[in-house]
């Protein structure tokens, strides 16, 4: 109640700053942040999955990381740690110069995978309808295990933090609701 919100979209290391800069009061962000100032409190968690257009002629698999980096890999914004840990994957599998589209519209990038314009590293639990009505495919590449998306909801700790500790606790009721 009398709680005006103002809400900021972006990815986390700009989040992080604008937290830490006491821009804004409250983050929901892929972390947790490590600074001691900061209090964290788990949302969910979401695996990642590699997914493809029907159209696009990959085969049957199971597919190696080889043959997936033939095609441009549609992710996160290259700032984003998902982005950062497919390309260390890739690099861990001996695949160099891996070409990498990232992007903070998930819109965006979900729609150039639809429209066969690479390979998509993402969260299917976002992406359900679109795997259900066969725009994309869950592609099952083996030797790539990839990371989950931890989410938190992170504030500066302080005496006056306890409405952000309210909402994080709030935010994190729906989180379960949800799942």
């Amino acid at each position: 109640p009398a709680l005006a919100l103002a809400i900021a979209v972006d990815n986390t290391p700009p989040m992080r700053t604008h937290l830490l800069a006491h821009r804004i009061d409250l983050a929901f962000l892929m972390g947790p942040l490590p600074e001691v100032e900061v209090e964290n409190l788990d949302l969910c968690r979401y695996p990642l999955a590699w997914l493809a257009s029907p159209q696009l002629e990959l085969g049957s698999g199971p597919f190696t990381p080889q043959r997936v980096a033939q095609w441009p890999i549609v992710t996160y914004p290259a700032s984003s740690r998902p982005h950062q840990m497919v390309r260390q994957l890739l690099a861990d599998a001996g695949i160099a110069n891996v070409r990498m589209v990232g992007s903070a519209s998930l819109s965006t990038t979900v729609r150039m995978v639809q429209a066969g314009m690479g390979v998509g590293v993402f969260a299917p639990a976002v992406l359900r309808r679109e795997l259900a009505e066969g725009q994309l495919r869950l592609l099952d590449v083996r030797g790539a295990p990839l990371p989950e998306l931890s989410f938190t909801a992170s504030w500066l700790r302080g005496r006056d933090s306890h409405l952000a500790a309210a909402v994080a606790r709030l935010a994190v009721q729906v989180a379960d609701d949800a799942v």
